[in-house]
């Protein structure tokens, strides 16, 4: 589908226009946790017409400055509370998602061996590509 290679620095907040752009027209809803919580990512979702399904931080700002969409879902957690607001959108799906790059981490390792920019790249695809056949014909009973 979409993926970016980065070292250690760049926040998932930084990346996840890049990653998300190429399938948004496939995606109706986006679960993420509190790492995607900007104004730029509600803002980048809403334009494209996809729900977003992220958690705001607690301290947020109630007020829609530079994010009306993202100061909607502020209000709407503060006022039923969050717990009632995870149940309400199915905060829970975001399961699936955290599963997979754990098992994916643990399965190909989270480290890179080569040396070269260019041969990380083809190693963290290599090893992304394996594990989905790994995945693929694995077979659970």
């Amino acid at each position: 589908m979409s993926l970016s290679i980065t070292d250690e620095d760049p926040h998932d907040t930084t990346e996840f226009r890049k990653v998300f752009n190429p399938i948004a027209s496939k995606s109706k809803i986006v679960y993420g946790d509190g790492a995607y919580d900007s104004k730029s990512n509600f803002n980048f979702l809403h334009s494209k017409g996809i729900d977003a399904v992220i958690l705001p931080r607690k301290n947020s700002s109630t007020l829609s400055r530079g994010s009306p969409y993202r100061a909607k879902i502020v209000r709407r957690t503060r006022n039923i509370g969050r717990d009632q607001w995870k149940k309400e959108v199915d905060y829970s799906e975001r399961w699936r998602v955290e599963i997979f790059f754990s098992a994916l981490k643990r399965v190909v390792v989270e480290t890179i061996m080569a040396r070269k920019l260019r041969y990380q790249i083809h190693e963290a695809v290599m090893k992304i590509y394996c594990y989905f056949l790994l995945r693929k014909n694995t077979v659970v009973s």
